[in-house]
């Protein structure tokens, strides 16, 4: 499709737009709401981005936003599906780790974005793991901040607070004090350490979380080779109590937007009238939705974005038409 924006002899606006099939139609007032780039398979290609650019407009420049992070081994490197910058493909098959955790779940965790190590962002919530990466309403919310990071090449990660509600030292001295009452069950007496430590963690997380935990925090087991023959296994109550307050997945990427739920950036709004949607450079001219350089957290505001400028859009331009 194609548009070009001009005037009457008498000088009202009049927008002429071209079809793929050859066909025109003309107007005086248009309203480009054509979305982002995001969920490209329900026909968002962009187009409403060109369109206002070729009339003069300012873009600032767009990302994949609400979208999933993809952790370091999470993803099968040497099957790696990609076609920007740290995009990720949702398709690329799993690593063993990243089978460990797909599915599970995580209610009221604490999770903090570093940028370059320092905290950019902190939030408390629900964290799911998807065939993506990491996702729920937590991670979509540190992801707009996540992406452009990693855009803009900066080393993010994610610390993840399995337990935000206690501090570290209180937290060590429950986990030293169930260890206890372990030891102490007589039901744990012919178990050996690893086994023994699976309960401990039995009694701090999901079961199902545990293979993940294990796996990336190999510290909780110290093996002491005493002699040849003898080998002592200690577990590090410790260690688990820091991995439980600080499990920190390092991020090499995102999906992009064949999934992402909004497209961040899009039309300047320094360009756009906030009381009227109506363009500064083009009368006539309106922009409305995820076009727009507006996103905002997860939980329905970028809907309520899209159907308030949307119906303002609409009335502004139907007044004006009117003469009203």
């Amino acid at each position: 499709m194609s548009l070009a924006a001009g005037q009457t002899a008498q000088g009202t606006p009049c927008f002429t737009i071209g079809t793929a099939d050859g066909g025109k139609w003309t107007c005086s007032g248009l309203i480009i709401a054509t979305g982002g780039l995001s969920y490209p398979t329900t026909g968002s290609t962009g187009d409403g981005y060109r369109w206002a650019e070729e009339t003069g407009h300012r873009l600032v420049p767009s990302f994949p936003a609400l979208t999933a992070l993809v952790p370091r081994g999470y993803k099968d490197p040497e099957q790696l599906i990609s076609s920007a910058k740290c995009h990720i493909a949702r398709e690329t098959p799993r690593t063993a780790f990243g089978d460990k955790l797909c599915g599970l779940q995580l209610k009221n965790v604490g999770v903090q974005l570093l940028v370059e190590g320092v905290e950019a962002e902190n939030e408390f919530g629900d964290l799911d793991f998807t065939d993506g990466g990491i996702e729920g309403p937590v991670g979509f919310q540190l992801s707009r901040k996540a992406v452009k990071s990693l855009v803009n090449g900066s080393r993010v990660a994610l610390v993840l607070d399995l337990k935000p509600g206690v501090g570290l030292t209180e937290l060590t001295e429950r986990v030293k004090a169930l260890w206890s009452e372990i030891d102490k069950d007589p039901r744990s007496r012919r178990l050996r350490e690893k086994e023994r430590c699976r309960i401990l963690l039995g009694k701090l997380m999901p079961w199902d979380l545990i293979p993940a935990f294990s796996a990336a925090h190999p510290e909780i087991i110290t093996l002491e080779r005493r002699s040849r023959t003898d080998t002592k296994v200690w577990v590090n109550l410790v260690s688990i109590a820091k991995a439980l307050k600080a499990w920190r997945f390092d991020i090499d990427g995102y999906v992009g937007y064949e999934r992402a739920v909004i497209t961040a950036g899009g039309v300047s709004t320094d360009d756009v009238v906030a009381k009227t949607m109506e363009s500064r450079l083009v009368p006539g001219l309106y922009f409305c939705g995820e076009v727009l350089d507006i996103d905002a957290d997860t939980g329905g505001y970028n809907l309520q974005a899209a159907f308030s400028t949307g119906a303002l859009a609409g009335r502004s331009a139907a007044m004006k038409i009117l003469g009203k």
